[in-house]
């Protein structure tokens, strides 16, 4: 029985590390005038809210270790909230801060970046169907993600956190030019899509996760105009 519940402990322990460390949801809200602004030029932030879970006991060594990993990532991430509660699994790590929206016309004009995620908006070179829609914006890690990820490693191998995260994304129309979206497997009002376009008149949450999610950044084809 003993050695039965130490290989399972194990076999848990391979699989996280295999696995890395996701957040249950990463929830991020853009604005089109948030958009609007980052093509522009301007430096943007949203706001962002994710919650890990963690198989753990919330006992005096965790929470030291959580000390050492919020203060790590507040020299990443600007947090508003960083706490540690007890869920019905284990653990919960719930965060809120901020991560930069950013316009570029390069991938390689992503240098710089101090948090390990971004929102990036870039033109859409993209011909056929595509072609209509000016931008696209992914949810995607930058040159400090590996950084950040090193960092936490040290602290503890188990929290390493992953490059892919299922991310929700709310969208708010507050611009006075209509918005249009495309992107493929997504989740919207709890129904799944394999290709999904639709007008924003006032707001819209889109849900990417698992899949191929899993190895690809989050991507939406838009327009405004």
């Amino acid at each position: 029985m003993v050695l039965n519940l130490v290989k399972t402990s194990l076999f848990l322990l391979l699989i996280s590390s295999l696995l890395g460390c996701k957040a249950n949801e990463v929830e991020v809200s853009i604005s089109t005038k948030d958009i609007e602004k980052a093509i522009l030029g301007e430096n943007i932030s949203v706001g962002f809210d994710a919650t890990l879970g963690l198989m753990a006991e919330n006992d005096e060594e965790m929470r030291r270790t959580m000390q050492r990993i919020a203060a790590v990532t507040e020299n990443y991430l600007t947090l508003e909230e960083f706490e540690l509660t007890t869920g019905d699994f284990g653990l919960n790590i719930d965060v809120e801060g901020e991560i930069p929206l950013i316009y570029v016309e390069d991938i390689s004009q992503i240098k710089n970046i101090r948090e390990p995620w971004a929102l990036i908006i870039m033109k859409n070179e993209k011909k056929g169907t595509l072609s209509s829609f000016p931008y696209s914006l992914k949810f995607s890690e930058t040159n400090s993600f590996n950084a950040y990820s090193g960092e936490l490693n040290e602290i503890n191998i188990m929290l390493s956190p992953d490059k892919r995260q299922p991310i929700k994304f709310k969208i708010k129309n507050n611009s006075k030019v209509p918005l249009t979206l495309f992107s493929g497997g997504v989740e919207v009002n709890g129904e799944h899509f394999a290709i999904y376009e639709t007008a924003v008149e006032k707001r819209i949450s889109l849900t990417m996760q698992d899949g191929v999610y899993d190895n690809t950044a989050p991507l939406i084809y838009f327009r405004l105009d």
